[in-house]
């Protein structure tokens, strides 16, 4: 490191670092220089490559194809050139002996050369295989289960059905009962009537008819006017099928106040 000293005021400075940089500048000046002449130098080199010969292409290869001469169109003989052949002689027929109409084959008659033709015998059917016996057997068993099972149901559903609409007649007969106790009076007298009862899926009451009267009619107003005052009764239920209306005779027996069967 340069030393700085002071005299009389003034600073001086010991070496001169003004010096070392200008050296070291010229010094990359000549490194930069040295670079360009060489690059120089190798596009000069290259310049004056002599360029690389061209060879001659080889020779083709030639490939030669054999020639296959035409096939010579067939001259079709004219029709007169032609000579049809002559036609074969015929052999006279013979008459065909009739069968009788039997299963059974009847031996044939020797011909006139002495040759006996055997008759073909009958081809006896081809008795089914084992596994289509079985397949046949079981194809009927269940034909026969399965009938079974539909009259069975038929007839199930069939008891189930009236059992359902007895269940439905019961129910009308306790409701209509149940008002009668409530609003109509008993009477002492021996009369008895008889009527049809109509009812809808719905449980509404659509038709009334007489079948007997008790000889009264206003007795027998009083009691139509009763039935009609107990509507509506119970809709169907899913037992009574697509049943659409119902209808059922009933019988009411005044002095036991009580709606019975006919």
């Amino acid at each position: 490191m340069p030393m700085m000293r002071q005299a009389g005021g003034s600073t001086s400075v010991s070496g001169s670092p003004l010096r070392g940089a200008a050296s070291g500048r010229v010094y990359r000046l000549w490194c930069v220089a040295g670079v360009i002449v060489l690059h120089v130098g190798i596009v000069a080199g290259l310049w004056t490559m002599p360029l690389p010969t061209l060879t001659e292409p080889s020779s083709p290869i030639v490939i030669q194809l054999a020639t296959v001469a035409a096939p010579h169109p067939r001259v079709q003989p004219s029709p007169a050139d032609v000579v049809p052949p002559p036609p074969p002689p015929t052999k006279p027929t013979s008459p065909q002996p009739k069968t009788a109409p039997t299963h059974r084959s009847a031996p044939s008659r020797a011909s006139s050369n002495g040759a006996v033709h055997h008759a073909q015998p009958s081809v006896a059917p081809t008795p089914p295989a084992g596994g289509d016996m079985l397949g046949n057997a079981l194809a009927d068993v269940h034909q026969q289960a399965w009938q079974s099972t539909s009259q069975r149901y038929a007839q199930d559903s069939a008891s189930s059905v009236q059992t359902a609409l007895s269940r439905y007649r019961q129910d009308w007969v306790r409701a209509t009962q149940t008002y009668i106790d409530l609003h109509f009076p008993r009477t002492r007298r021996d009369a008895r009537l008889e009527f049809n009862v109509t009812v809808d899926r719905q449980g509404r009451l659509l038709g009334l008819d007489m079948v007997h009267s008790t000889g009264d009619a206003a007795l027998d107003a009083q009691a139509f006017k009763a039935i009609r005052a107990a509507a509506p009764f119970r809709p169907f239920d899913a037992g009574m099928g697509n049943r659409q209306t119902l209808t059922f005779r009933q019988g009411w027996v005044f002095n036991q106040g009580a709606l019975l069967e006919p």
